[in-house]
């Protein structure tokens, strides 16, 4: 069946394991407190599934995960929030898509907006509308970010202010956290989705899934190395900016600049 012909809910996760058999297929989002109470009952016990194979699902702290288990699959997917990354755990049978995650998150809006749009034929297209989404995060941040430091680049030349070496600072942090929380998740997806693509039973429809999944996540790589180093360039001008501006004000203020001023003059005469 056509999988904008299913449907989509939001559940409290009691309502879990009821709706993953009314619908023939269904994507269920269940949003959980950011920190996980001390009688918090496991999602997998919830959900009816597999102990030994999904006992992650929903368990705080989880991060880089991509698991195939026969006709299901598993994943935690880093993505960014409002300044944050979150982690959204999934699992994907063929009858259903069940996201995760820890307080609000915007992914899962975005990814619903699709499917009238992209109708994917089946469960394992429906798989990467959150991958490649979880990326698009990524991308735009960095895209963003990278703006922002060519825009301060040019900031600091035309007018010196102190917080702009805090701004620099800042932007080098964010592009070392989307480095550092993007890169192990993808590197775990390459070792799996390659295992899988050497499969000869892997159909063809689905290598071409995994071929642009595989371009997206290393344009959007691309991307973040671009902003990390446009983010130390600048962080590297404003430093000798910001110095030689300090250099400056103590000449003045120390008296020295005009008696360098008058030794210039007396050379010059000469």
């Amino acid at each position: 069946m056509s999988m904008p012909d299913g449907a989509m809910t939001r559940a409290r996760p009691s309502e879990a394991r009821e709706l993953l058999n009314t619908f023939p297929f269904l994507l269920v989002d269940v949003e959980l407190p950011e920190r996980s109470p001390p009688d918090e009952q496991a999602l997998v016990h919830l959900f009816g599934l597999d102990v030994a194979a999904f006992g992650w699902l929903g368990r705080e702290g989880e991060i880089s995960r991509a698991e195939f288990l026969g006709d299901s699959a598993g994943f935690v997917l880093p993505a960014v929030e409002t300044g944050r990354v979150v982690h959204v755990h999934a699992v994907v049978t063929e009858t259903y898509l069940v996201t995760v995650h820890r307080g609000a998150t915007g992914l899962l809006a975005s990814l619903t907006a699709r499917f009238p749009h992209e109708r994917p034929p089946d469960a394992v297209a429906v798989l990467f509308l959150p991958l490649d989404e979880a990326l698009e995060t990524y991308r735009r941040t960095a895209v963003r970010a990278l703006l922002n430091v060519e825009d301060l680049e040019d900031e600091v030349f035309r007018q010196r202010r102190p917080q702009q070496g805090y701004r620099l600072s800042r932007l080098r942090r964010n592009a070392a956290l989307l480095y550092r929380t993007l890169l192990p998740y993808t590197q775990v997806m390459e070792e799996t989705v390659t295992r899988r693509m050497m499969s000869a039973g892997f159909p063809e429809a689905r290598q071409r899934l995994v071929r642009e999944y595989q371009r997206t996540a290393k344009s959007t790589l691309t991307n973040i190395e671009s902003l990390q180093e446009a983010a130390r360039r600048a962080f590297a001008v404003g430093l000798r900016v910001v110095f030689l501006a300090i250099a400056l004000l103590v000449l003045h203020r120390t008296g020295l600049w005009r008696r360098l001023q008058d030794e210039q003059g007396r050379v010059d005469d000469h």
